[in-house]
């Protein structure tokens, strides 16, 4: 049986504050406009008596606001932090939530305003679906932030989410969510629905409920169709998964899937890719291309050369494959098991670290940080020894790549050589054919075949070349031997197929080179490179329109910095003091740089004052249509002068209200 009682936020939480056992409400007074046009100074007087000093939050609770038909969640305003002592901040905070009625046109004398006590001790707070929003899957979808702020996920600031299968036993929910879990399901069986949209905190001893509205899509959702399928999609692969664990080849005991962890096929092929993408990317990339690459360059052999995994609609790295395939061949044998399952552990120990493996958790070459980072395997049960004879097998394994790159080189660029002269005489014997769909068919396969042997192959082992150079520079980086402006100065000084297209944009948008010749260069390129369906550049121009050629800059990574800071200081000044802002800016630059502002180069500090002066301006230019009585135009317009004059000055400083708390 559904109840409906939301006629009011109000309502709604009252309803439920006798009944529910596993959360709990905070205390809360209500009342109408029209109670409060004709009681105001008694309204007040309540208000004070009640709350006896307590902070309050002062909320909207319009009629309709949240309806099973509608929600209008966030579209009126609230306050928080309101002092129920002051009879002057109580009265501006509830004339803030009736004007905000009034300005969305919604006024209604009937219209609630709704007093509760402010949360101390908030440890995270959200907004949780009882279901998906789009189709109504069985999940929890939480979003969550952590810290003592109970508004900015509520406001779009937060992107933290978890997703919870609403069938999942109890004892297989993550400590965290535990209790938020029961409270909800507590709420969904008193209010006979499963169709909810919730606001809440997790204190140190408590659930806090704020807010309970239905769930509204404005469509009809067919729940049990749904549902009824994802069980069988979750006991499909809960199937595949064992019998992959069974018959792995690893073993370490352990199975690990990630989508970022190498080769990355969530950006490449997305997380929901068509059939054709995956067997595309599957069979070019990671069927085996990917590892032949390694073996060239000394990396061990191993027995399961498949990489990626589908689990639903959705690619996946198999983490143990990964990893075993980045251990050079000169190691030890039993050391190389061993060093297996200490990455593995590491790896599910620090799930965070999935996009930066390389970097933080396998010892793929020989580094000058290399000391520091082997010292950490005293404390797995590795030997002086083994640690010893695994330095040297990295120093002798990085060596021979360097001693070999140059006959490498040669040898992939022959590789280049012929998988161009090979393309031309498929072409060429394409034109010359019946054009039935077997001549097409067959050309594409020997294109393909082409690709992986004489460009995948040898892709693969320089991209793993890249890696090891980089992992060279951070180590003297690292170490200081390297300065962090000659590190970052030489890596924009490489060219790349990506810094070569950013230059091209930057010209083509100044008029430098002709639209027909930068289609002539990249108008083979389409926006899902293994999505055949979707048109190439050149076949569709109107690509070009989207490139939003205002922040072109040729090869300068100081705009990112500048523009970023100049709308984080824009935007997070609202929510925390200039003091914290000013704060976190600062010590944003001195983990980029890896030294304090003062010992940045001052050429730094200006690029990036003049980007946060330049963004400033465009901002103010955009609001300027925006008719808004709080529009921060002039303030902008300020600021872009300051963050000028910080940069005209030689000013080792980013920030502009540096004595503002």
């Amino acid at each position: 049986m559904v109840i409906n009682i939301f006629t009011s936020k109000a309502d709604t939480l009252k309803f439920l504050q006798e009944k529910i056992t596993k959360s709990k409400i905070e205390q809360s007074f209500d009342f109408t406009t029209e109670e409060w046009q004709k009681n105001e100074l008694n309204i007040l007087n309540k208000i004070m008596k009640l709350f006896d000093g307590s902070l309050v939050v002062v909320r909207s609770s319009a009629v309709g606001e949240d309806t099973v038909e509608k929600s209008e969640a966030g579209n009126f305003t609230s306050v928080l932090n309101v002092s129920s002592t002051s009879k002057t901040k109580l009265k501006k905070s509830i004339e803030t939530v009736i004007n905000s009625y009034e300005k969305k046109g919604k006024y209604n004398r009937d219209n609630q305003i709704l007093i509760q006590r402010q949360t101390s001790n908030v440890k995270t707070s959200g907004v949780l679906f009882t279901r998906t929003p789009d189709i109504g899957a069985p999940y929890y979808i939480i979003n969550f932030e952590d810290g003592k702020s109970t508004d900015s996920v509520t406001k779009g600031l937060i992107g933290n989410t978890i997703k919870i299968f609403r069938k999942i036993s109890l004892k297989d929910i993550p400590d965290k969510w535990k209790n938020l879990v029961l409270s909800v399901r507590e709420i969904e069986k008193i209010l006979g629905t499963d169709l909810l949209d919730m606001e809440f905190a997790i204190t140190n001893n408590n659930i806090v409920i704020f807010q309970v509205r239905p769930l509204t899509t404005g469509k009809e959702l067919h729940v049990s169709d749904i549902e009824k399928n994802v069980l069988q999609l979750v006991k499909k692969n809960k199937k595949k998964y064992g019998t992959l664990l069974r018959s792995s080849k690893i073993g370490s005991g352990q199975l690990i899937f990630s989508d970022m962890t190498d080769w990355n096929p969530a950006e490449i092929i997305g997380n929901s890719p068509h059939n054709l993408d995956y067997s595309l990317y599957d069979y070019l990339v990671m069927k085996k291309s990917w590892l032949d690459g390694r073996l060239i360059l000394g990396y061990q052999k191993i027995d399961t050369p498949s990489l990626m995994r589908k689990f639903g609609n959705k690619p996946y790295v198999d983490v143990g494959v990964s990893f075993n395939s980045l251990i050079p061949q000169n190691c030890n044998k039993n050391l190389r098991k061993k060093l297996l399952k200490f990455f593995l552990r590491k790896f599910a120990e620090n799930p965070f670290l999935h996009d930066k493996v390389e970097f933080e958790i396998l010892f793929t070459c020989y580094d000058t940080s290399l000391d520091s980072r082997l010292r950490k395997l005293n404390n797995f049960g590795f030997t002086k020894n083994e640690i010893k004879n695994l330095k040297s097998s990295l120093r002798e394994f990085t060596n021979k790549i360097i001693r070999d790159f140059p006959k490498l080189l040669d040898t992939f660029n022959q590789s280049y050589e012929r998988l161009t002269k090979n393309r031309e005489k498929y072409i060429l014997e394409l034109a010359n054919s019946q054009k039935n769909y077997y001549d097409y068919l067959f050309t594409a396969q020997k294109l393909l075949a082409d690709c992986k042997k004489y460009g995948i192959v040898p892709f693969s082992a320089v991209a793993r070349v890249a890696f090891i150079g980089t992992a060279i520079l951070r180590g003297l980086k690292s170490n200081s031997i390297l300065e962090s402006e000659i590190f970052d100065d030489f890596l924009s000084s490489i060219t790349t197929p990506l810094s070569e297209f950013k230059s091209d944009i930057g010209k083509f948008a100044h008029g430098t080179i002709s639209k027909k010749y930068f289609l002539e260069k990249y108008g083979h390129l389409r926006p899902g490179t293994y999505d055949i369906t979707i048109p190439r550049y050149d076949k569709n121009q109107d690509y070009l329109k989207m490139i939003d050629l205002t922040d072109v800059c040729l090869g300068d990574p100081m705009i990112d910095l500048g523009t970023f800071l100049q709308q984080f200081d824009f935007m997070g000044h609202n929510f925390i003091s200039r003091k914290k802002m000013n704060k976190y800016k600062d010590y944003f630059i001195k983990i980029y740089f890896n030294k304090e502002i003062k010992n940045i180069n001052i050429k730094y500090i200006n690029r990036i004052n003049l980007y946060q002066s330049w963004t400033a301006l465009r901002t103010s230019v955009f609001l300027f249509y925006m008719k808004d009585v709080n529009n921060p135009v002039f303030n902008l317009l300020k600021d872009s002068n300051k963050y000028l004059q910080l940069a005209e000055n030689n000013k080792k400083e980013i920030n502009i209200y540096k004595y503002e708390t």
